[in-house]
């Protein structure tokens, strides 16, 4: 839009606040046309759409990254708009709004990370009383200069002056924290007392205020290390900075190969004796350098963002009746500890670390290898590059892919599709696909270890470049691989590519159907799993993504299936199945059992958070030592000694075993989990003593076969154990002596009994036996173990699940929880006792027991 020019047409929704009367007479009196959007169509207005999408992206991230309450969205979006009116854009030839309105740039040498801590120096404080008060960042004042900041303890915004930030990478030199083996250095904090500058139309000369001098570089760690605290009054520059915003998107690795640092700074215009240095925030992210919480993410070495959540997320239930310790835990720290994943510290971040390593020639010919696949496909074709469309960014990500015993078995290059900047709506719609349910696999793995079927596992090549695309999308060419001649040229894609919003869909969709032509009928109750009768022999495949799990009572069979595959694919055979989505599989056919491990995950976080040389443990928790929320930081001095500390990077990967191979510390997990949001020394203790007891017990192995017992499920709780009385149901379901399925869930109320507390606990069991019966009716036409035996060892419980008994004391019960009983009189599930010495469950809420024991 032009300044100082009439506007011809107004497009916008059907919002109350345009639809008003005095608002329309006035656009007619200037002659300007009132478009409106039709209900529900948000594309029709998609420019001012797309904007408020990635306004509210933007302030979505910001929150969770300063871990700020959500009520603050306001302050985020006004700050996305404040920093969005001084970034370049491209329709302004590269000038950002405020220069394209004013005519002068805007100055962003003290730009500050939003949501950061602060100091704000009080005046009229006694001799012996604090000085300053702790708050937040939340973005700079439109009608003063100030800042304006967040008090956590009133829960209100005030615009203050006399600010300390507390924005920079680390404390003083003595205050480090201690991971096991070996200590680690947070730095030395740089601090600034410089107020907030809007850009170059609010400064002024009256009032000039001493300035540090700028150096002629961008300093180094060992520079920024060095120096002390440094502080500076309120300031208002006489001209302008040729600094640019640098913006980071919220999905992407802050290593792209789009960002890159400058040799030298640029010089700073105006008074030669009036120049600021740019806060330690401006540094961080000039270098191409994430920050988390103020503290550069790269602390421990390994640990690095992903795009999106790792598969430890399936550790909480999907039940909506129920809670676990994560609902005490705010979604935005959650979301933190689960989107970090441990990292290979040989994976290259971009094309040019990979020309820097010496394994450079393996990366180029994986390259070359995943562009010959893309022609080969057919995935895109060249065009001009429209005027009037999203064109998507491209990046390579590099995986070194490693057998059970660590070894080197792959390199892989895998192009990706920067689909953050994807229009919802427009260049997507539905995004869900999907995979297999561990616990149908481990499921699948004891029938056939029973049965002694064939188990064999394939893999697709490139599995998401067979989807095909439905939208219109284009794509910016390869990092590295543009074609000579064409440079200006995009990827117009017509198959779908890894990294776009919709290609595990529209991937799921293409598998799906090809199983079907092959006359596979789909799992009603798992997605994920395809089943085919043929006589009195069966196929069962479980898919997740392009790992393909295949079990078959007849070795013809499955040749078969592998053979009508590679026609319909391009596909990897690895035979008989010994590693599978990061778990080691052992069979013994002479025995009939099948052993699932996690041995090399171990080795790697506890190499990780350097724990190699400390003694293993027996149990995951000190019964002795009970955990609280009073051990939480609640003095600056604790919150400075726990900031950096990888706590929830921890949780997240010990979660990921949990889920996966070892039940023993299901509970264990839960447990540390409450305290996510504000994890102490005591907390951070705790799940390296976790962390310990996994590497005294990496041999230990998830075994299917040893019995022939069947299906049968152990439930127990206790009551009121916690710091919060709710009580935590435990279950666990085996299949011939091996867990298949089990669940250490914190109840959503607080029990009034044990029997009480026993008898959700039922409940929630109850559930997971019906699914699993039903699993086995779908695929194999009959129950595995009918009715399900459901151990309990509450004698009151089991009465109170038979009949209506005590109803007295049960009136308050919601009628929910009585699924139990409806269970039981269809005689789907029994209720056997089991004395409390030999239930399977407790160890789902114990931390006094050994789960040796």
């Amino acid at each position: 839009m032009h300044r100082d020019q009439k506007i011809g047409t107004l497009c916008s929704d059907r919002g109350g606040e345009y639809e008003d009367e005095d608002f329309n007479c006035h656009l007619k009196a200037n002659g300007t046309r009132h478009e409106l959007t039709v209900h529900d169509s948000p594309q029709q207005n998609g420019r001012a759409e797309c904007l408020n999408g990635t306004l509210v992206t933007c302030a979505i991230a910001m929150l969770l990254q300063a871990g700020l309450p959500k009520f603050l969205w306001a302050e985020a979006i006004n700050h996305c708009v404040w920093v969005w009116n001084r970034t370049g854009t491209r329709a302004l030839a590269g000038k950002t709004p405020v220069e394209a309105a004013t005519g002068r740039r805007p100055d962003l040498r003290d730009l500050h990370e939003w949501g950061c801590r602060v100091w704000v120096k009080v005046e009229g404080r006694g001799k012996l009383d604090a000085k300053a008060d702790e708050g937040h960042f939340v973005g700079y004042d439109a009608q003063s200069k100030g800042y304006r900041i967040y008090w956590p303890s009133k829960r209100h915004v005030s615009v203050e002056h006399n600010v300390v930030f507390m924005e920079e990478k680390g404390r003083t030199g003595e205050d480090t924290v201690l991971v096991e083996g070996e200590p680690v250095d947070f730095g030395t904090p740089n601090v600034s007392l410089t107020p907030p500058m809007h850009d170059a139309s609010s400064r002024s000369s009256s009032t000039p205020a001493p300035f540090t001098s700028a150096p002629s570089s961008l300093r180094d760690d060992t520079a920024a290390d060095s120096e002390g605290e440094h502080a500076a009054t309120p300031h208002v520059p006489s001209s302008s900075s040729d600094i640019h915003p640098t913006v980071i998107p919220s999905s992407i690795s802050v290593a792209d190969d789009d960002l890159f640092v400058e040799d030298d700074a640029p010089k700073l215009a105006g008074r030669q004796h009036r120049e600021t240095r740019p806060s330690e925030y401006v540094h961080h992210l000039q270098r191409g350098e994430g920050v988390a919480s103020g503290l550069p993410i790269s602390l421990f070495p390994g640990v690095s963002p992903t795009g999106g959540f790792a598969g430890m997320v399936e550790v909480v239930d999907d039940e909506d009746e129920g809670t676990t310790f994560w609902d005490d835990v705010r979604a935005q720290d959650v979301e933190h500890a689960l989107a970090t994943r441990v990292t290979d510290s040989h994976e290259p971040r971009n094309v040019t670390e990979a020309r820097r390593g010496s394994d450079w020639s393996h990366w180029e010919a994986a390259m070359k290898t995943e562009l010959g696949m893309i022609e080969k496909l057919g995935t895109w074709e060249l065009v001009d590059r429209p005027s009037d469309a999203n064109v998507v960014g491209s990046k390579w990500v590099f995986k070194i892919k490693r057998g059970a015993d660590g070894e080197i078995i792959k390199y892989k290059a895998r192009l990706v599709a920067q689909g953050f900047t994807q229009v919802p709506g427009i260049d997507y719609s539905d995004t869900f696909a999907p995979v297999a349910k561990l616990e149908s696999i481990r499921a699948l793995l004891a029938i056939a270890a029973r049965n002694d079927w064939e188990i064999h596992q394939m893999d697709v090549k490139n599995a998401y470049l067979n989807g095909d695309l439905e939208e219109t999308i284009f794509m910016e060419q390869p990092p590295g691989f543009t074609t000579p001649g064409a440079a200006e040229k995009v990827c117009h894609l017509f198959k779908t590519i890894y990294g776009l919003k919709q290609s595990s869909r529209r991937w799921y969709k293409k598998l799906c159907d090809a199983f079907l032509k092959l006359g596979f009928t789909r799992c009603s109750v798992d997605h994920g799993v395809f089943w085919k009768c043929v006589g009195k022999d069966i196929l069962v495949i479980a898919a997740s993504v392009d790992d393909l799990a295949i079990f078959s009572s007849a070795l013809r069979l499955l040749e078969s299936l592998k053979d009508e595959l590679n026609k319909a694919f391009e596909m990897t055979d690895l035979g008989e199945i010994s590693w599978l989505l990061g778990i080691e599989i052992r069979r013994d056919q002479k025995a009939r059992t099948v052993a699932l491990s996690q041995r090399a995950f171990i080795d790697t976080i506890v190499s990780r958070f350097n724990l190699e040389n400390a003694k293993p443990l027996s149990t995951p928790l000190d019964p002795s030592f009970p955990l609280n929320k009073t051990q939480c930081p609640s003095t600056p001095r604790q919150y400075e000694e726990m900031r950096g500390v990888p706590f929830q990077e921890a949780i997240g990967s010990v979660m990921y075993a949990a889920r996966r191979t070892r039940p023993d510390i299901a509970f264990s997990v839960t447990y540390l989990s409450q305290f996510m949001q504000n994890p102490g020394k005591a907390h951070w203790e705790g799940v390296k003593r976790v962390l310990r007891y996994l590497k005294g017990t990496r041999e230990k192995w998830l075994v299917f076969g040893e019995k022939d017992s069947g299906l049968e499920g152990f439930s127990d709780a206790d009551w009121a154990s916690q710091e919060h009385r709710h009580s935590i149901s435990g279950y666990v379901f085996l299949l011939d002596g091996g867990a298949v399925s089990w669940s250490a869930k914190k109840q959503p109320i607080v029990a009034l009994s044990s029997t009480e507390a026993e008898y959700i606990a039922m409940m929630h069991a109850a559930k997971e036996a019906f699914w699993l019966d039903t699993l086995f009716r779908d695929i194999f036409g009959s129950p595995l173990t009918s009715p399900i035996p459901l151990n309990c060892d509450n004698q009151s419980a089991i009465a109170l699940a038979r009949d209506n008994a005590f109803h007295a004391r049960t009136k308050h019960i919601d009628i929910c929880y009585h699924f139990i009983r409806e269970a039981v009189n269809a005689e789907r599930i029994t209720l056997p006792y089991c004395p409390t010495d030999d239930m399977a469950a407790d160890i789902f809420y114990e931390m006094s027991r050994s789960p040796e024991g």
